[in-house]
């Protein structure tokens, strides 16, 4: 008739297999493991609970009190303060208090999160309102490493700011310190180079000062305060 063949099609599900619900142990054994971990309350929240686990009893013992005591004085009394009794439940129950705390954690997690900043928890975001001072030490990630001169003071005028950008091209050229290139680079990018016919004699590398030559028959000396110290010639330059 017309129904053979959804009847055909019902006996053959009828005689396949019966679907088997997967085994809870087949099921523990394909999830991935989820692990918990609990961050230590803030401070702050802390107190919050502290003060929630004695205040909430006293709310609720007072308002009980108010809905109950004052009927003995009578039906109209009663009624009165149980209805002040139900009002000192409401405004004094402190789940605004309780919620208030958790809510600013988040909104300050999720604050510094839309600026790059990961927090873990509350706690920390709680510890970074009592930090002074910080120390960063992310060469190429804060900042990109290049030293640059700013300026350049030529104290007295045995020397012109031209000699003085020759010498330090000079000096420096030989370094593979981080400040010889942007000494070096200083004096390239106002127009001076090497002098390419000065005789540089002795040139030695301090560790930790500077570094030091004879220059056409000169004692020259390029470093830091230090070095200038230790050569007794930093008192002998005017203020």
């Amino acid at each position: 008739g017309r129904h053979d063949g959804v009847g055909g099609a019902e006996e053959a599900e009828a005689e396949g297999a019966p679907l088997d619900a997967p085994d809870r142990d087949d099921l523990a054994a394909a999830l991935p493991p989820v692990v918990v971990v609990l961050l230590p309350l803030p401070p702050t929240e802390k107190l919050v609970d502290e003060f929630a686990k004695r205040y909430t009893p006293l709310v609720v013992l007072t308002s009980l009190c108010m809905c109950t005591i004052p009927w003995a004085w009578g039906r109209e009394v009663g009624q009165k303060w149980t209805h002040n009794g139900l009002i000192t439940m409401v405004i004094a129950c402190p789940c605004a208090l309780i919620i208030s705390t958790p809510v600013t954690y988040v909104a300050g997690l999720a604050a510094t999160a839309q600026r790059g900043v990961i927090v873990k928890g509350g706690s920390f975001l709680e510890a970074l309102g009592r930090v002074k001072k910080i120390a960063f030490d992310k060469t190429g990630t804060l900042t990109q490493g290049n030293f640059a001169v700013l300026h350049l003071n030529v104290i007295e005028n045995r020397r012109t700011r031209k000699e003085v950008l020759e010498y330090i091209a000079l000096m420096e050229a030989p370094s593979s310190h981080p400040l010889a290139s942007a000494l070096t680079s200083a004096a390239k990018k106002e127009g001076y180079s090497v002098p390419p016919n000065a005789s540089v004699l002795n040139h030695t590398i301090l560790k930790g000062e500077g570094v030091t030559a004879t220059v056409d028959g000169s004692v020259v000396h390029v470093g830091n305060t230090r070095l200038f110290q230790r050569l007794g010639l930093l008192d002998s330059l005017p203020d």
